[in-house]
């Protein structure tokens, strides 16, 4: 144990992480950053539940300078505080793979200087909300054009064939529409009286959003 680092090898064992792992994590943060506050110890490190939040964190490390290597980032920025703090904070909290490659590419994105700018506080918070089925419908949307119609709209199995496309059953994705609509990332129309019909399409949240997690 050491001031920096206030757990101890077995502390640290007891979950399947070193504490030469947390330096590099602490290192890596600083990074972001272009420091280590105090208050980011104790968000990573301070008991058994934040040991294994960290332990979260250390697969995005791999995972972002990848993305960023790829992208022929040479040089990536520090990022804002007030917006890295709550990058950290969502991305430690998240175990499911759907949504640990959302928050890999806004760490990623907030890190590029071409793309920092589309990373907003306020998305950051959106994503924290966000189920699974969410992040899948939301960049599936993205990839079909932005606009999907249910059963009884335009094409009579559209919304039935992105379900299937995703894994999803037609109720998951439906309840995922209806949330976005509610995260004002969608927009629903209904084209005719007939409360059935349904057309969602993309608003400009949910664009700043695809844009903010770009690959």
């Amino acid at each position: 144990m050491n001031s920096l680092i206030p757990v101890s090898d077995e502390q640290a064992k007891a979950i399947g992480i070193t504490v030469e792992a947390l330096h590099s994590l602490l290192g890596w943060c600083g990074k972001v950053l272009g420091t280590i506050p105090e208050d980011l110890v104790g968000l990573l490190i301070g008991d058994k539940l934040h040991l294994r939040r960290a332990k979260n964190l250390l697969g995005y490390q791999a995972e972002v300078d990848q993305l960023l290597r790829a992208r022929g980032v040479p040089n990536p920025q520090e990022v804002s505080a007030s917006v890295a703090l709550p990058l950290l904070e969502g991305a430690q909290n998240e175990s499911r793979s759907e949504l640990r490659d959302i928050w890999a590419r806004l760490l990623a994105n907030a890190m590029d200087p071409t793309r920092a700018g589309r990373v907003r506080t306020s998305l950051v918070e959106l994503v924290k909300s966000f189920d699974p089925a969410d992040a899948l419908a939301i960049q599936e949307m993205g990839r079909v054009g932005g606009a999907v119609g249910d059963p009884n709209i335009q094409a009579p199995t559209q919304m039935d064939k992105m379900a299937a496309s995703l894994g999803l059953t037609f109720d998951v994705l439906d309840v995922s529409l209806e949330r976005l609509v509610e995260f004002e990332c969608l927009i629903r129309r209904t084209p005719t009286k007939e409360e059935n019909r349904r057309l969602f399409s993309l608003a400009p949240k949910g664009r700043l959003l695809l844009a903010a997690i770009e690959k």
